[in-house]
């Protein structure tokens, strides 16, 4: 049994022309504007510290169950802005936050082949069970006039899986004290639930919308 102590941190930006999600209750689907513009932002910071039992098939399969005490921040922004149409005097500008702090159990399972020459395939699938807390915060002004204000703070228990599919290259170094490894794939992360945000006016978004993200990755690890 190894212990082992894990940090990832990701920053994503996205930004898309005409979404829906004014929030004034006067504004109803009947309405329009000609101008908007939305900017999402997220921050993830995940921390697992646990151990790793490992199971030897022949030369060539390795299994690994790793469990883990997880502590998870993932914060979203939004900043919205509408003009034209029933907004036409100005600019009406949407902000929007989705904080979630979550603590508790994860586990999962990493199988990997060795290929040779210090290669090997390998995937992994993850999950955990956080308990944790919301901080969510929503503000609409236009014209200088506050349209729609509220914040609120709950607590929730929340669900992750994680999967895995990669190849990695290792090599040992100063007496095999040192290890260095690079690994590029494919991954992909769910995070259920994580929407708490308040139903926008024109019913195109429901809450409790969970969070994916998806896509390849190229990573450098230095253990011992």
């Amino acid at each position: 049994m190894d212990p082992y102590c894990k940090y990832r941190k990701r920053h994503l930006i996205n930004k898309c022309n005409f979404p829906v999600w004014s929030l004034g209750s006067a504004i109803t689907d009947a309405n329009y504007v000609t101008s908007a513009h939305l900017e999402w932002s997220l921050d993830t910071q995940i921390i697992d510290i646990g151990s790793i039992i490992s199971w030897e098939f022949g030369k060539r399969l390795i299994l690994k169950a790793h469990g883990a005490i997880r502590t998870a921040f993932l914060d979203q922004r939004f900043t919205i802005q509408y003009g034209g149409g029933v907004f036409r005097e100005g600019t009406d500008t949407v902000k929007m936050k989705n904080n979630f702090f979550g603590v508790g159990p994860a586990i999962g399972f990493s199988p990997s082949i060795m290929l040779g020459q210090g290669f090997n395939l390998l995937g992994d699938i993850a999950g955990s069970a956080l308990l944790g807390s919301f901080f969510v915060k929503q503000k609409e002004e236009y014209l200088r006039e506050t349209l729609f204000y509220k914040t609120s703070t709950m607590t929730r228990v929340r669900y992750t899986l994680d999967a895995k599919l990669a190849i990695n290259w290792q090599t040992e170094f100063l007496y095999k004290s040192l290890v260095f490894s690079v690994q590029t794939g494919w991954e992909w992360h769910k995070y259920y639930d994580q929407n708490q945000l308040s139903q926008n006016s024109f019913a195109f978004f429901n809450d409790k919308r969970s969070l994916i993200m998806r896509g390849g990755f190229l990573s450098m690890t230095l253990g011992f």
